[in-house]
């Protein structure tokens, strides 16, 4: 009788990357822990064509559900103890499932796990280590575009990233307002992990990076999506998740926050490029709208000087997902 999974991997995909059938070969060859991977595809998509008959399910979803929704369908599937979310534009390396979930299973405040993320057209270069803010208040990937691969120790970041990372379902429902809804919803795609980050954070979890697990990442190949619609959740989701985020600390920091927009704003303008002028635009109108649903009048969920901790020097690096 073959062992019950400890481990539901999700890959959502609406069927655009092109390194898809490595991303689920990689998963489903690596099986030192018996786990199962669930691919969640837009409906529309011939799934047996696409994928081959390598995953253990398919999920299939309105071409509509945005990443949120597509990772909380699987999730609410399944019935593991621990669950990765693996976009379909990455490729595990041997060992990542065995290195995050030993990590994982091994502290219970450890909420969330992730490797190295590196860049799959330049494997020397990193993609992220985690997720952090700059002093703008905009989530950045640690250590973006560096050569210097962190120390082989584990250590605490402030989040994870969504595109490749690993929970502990008792920590998603603990973060959780709302049964199956582990990544608001409301969000779509983008900001919607650094949002988990801060609600994880919020009811005692911690999120760690293991330097010894790695992964490729090709990076936009899972998304279809014009950049005036990129820039448009990346703007707006980021006030949201701020709103949320903070609370009534959120006033004292607004102005710094909308500064760097503007800034972005006048760059964008000033190079032409009118795809992202036209994002940050919309992405505000789209924060307007949606702001009373994630404001609040109480404290930080995170302490202020928790955030700071988590706070990088450097100012560039919009969320580069």
């Amino acid at each position: 009788m073959p062992n019950l999974p400890r481990l539901t991997i999700v890959v959502p995909t609406i069927g655009h990357s092109p390194v898809l059938g490595d991303c689920l070969k990689a998963l489903t060859t690596d099986r030192e822990i018996a786990s199962e991977v669930v691919v969640v595809i837009d409906e529309s998509l011939d799934a047996a064509e696409l994928l081959l008959g390598i995953p253990d399910r398919v999920i299939p979803v309105s071409p509509e559900a945005g990443f949120s929704a597509a990772c909380n369908a699987a999730i609410c599937e399944s019935e593991t103890d621990s669950v990765a979310v693996v976009n379909d534009d990455v490729v595990v390396d041997p060992g990542w499932i065995e290195i995050l979930i030993a990590t994982l299973e091994n502290d219970s405040q450890v909420g969330a796990v992730q490797g190295v993320n590196l860049q799959l057209p330049q494997p020397k270069k990193i993609d992220g280590c985690g997720i952090a803010w700059n002093p703008y208040w905009q989530a950045i990937q640690v250590d973006h575009g560096s050569s210097h691969l962190p120390e082989s120790t584990t250590r605490e970041v402030y989040g994870v990233s969504g595109t490749a990372a690993m929970y502990s379902r008792k920590a998603l429902a603990a973060a959780s307002p709302r049964p199956h809804e582990m990544f608001d919803p409301v969000l779509h795609t983008y900001y919607e992990d650094v949002d988990l980050a801060g609600r994880l954070r919020s009811v005692g979890y911690r999120s760690e990076l293991v330097p010894k697990a790695q992964a490729q990442h090709l990076g936009g190949a899972s998304s279809s999506r014009d950049a005036n619609w990129r820039y448009r959740q990346i703007y707006g989701n980021r006030i949201l998740v701020l709103a949320r985020l903070l609370g009534r600390s959120l006033w004292p920091r607004l102005a710094k926050i909308v500064w760097r927009d503007l800034i972005d704003l006048s760059i964008a303008t000033t190079h032409g490029a009118y795809d992202k002028r036209r994002g940050i635009l919309a992405g505000w109108s789209r924060a307007s709208r949606l702001f009373g649903k994630f404001s609040h009048r109480g404290p930080s969920l995170v302490p202020i000087s928790v955030l700071h901790q988590f706070m990088e020097t450097r100012e560039e690096g919009q969320d580069r997902r």
